[in-house]
């Protein structure tokens, strides 16, 4: 067996973890935990400063995949 498959989750134990995941966002939201206010002053702060980076690291993702693409 090789080793990559080994270090690999099953894709029931992913799956058990997306769902437990999206019960705890919901739960969450449910439980009234979330302050939308903080969410949207946090949004104003960071998103116009942050624009460079996200647009960068989507360079460099575009990139990879380009390069994985070509090497099949």
């Amino acid at each position: 067996m090789p080793l990559k498959q080994d270090l690999q989750p099953s894709w029931i134990l992913r799956c058990f973890t997306a769902v437990f995941f999206v019960g705890e966002t919901w739960l969450h939201f449910i439980q009234g935990k979330t302050h939308y206010r903080g969410i949207l002053e946090h949004m104003v702060t960071v998103g116009p400063g942050s624009m460079y980076s996200v647009l960068l690291i989507n360079l460099f993702a575009w990139m990879i995949l380009l390069f994985k693409q070509q090497g099949n």
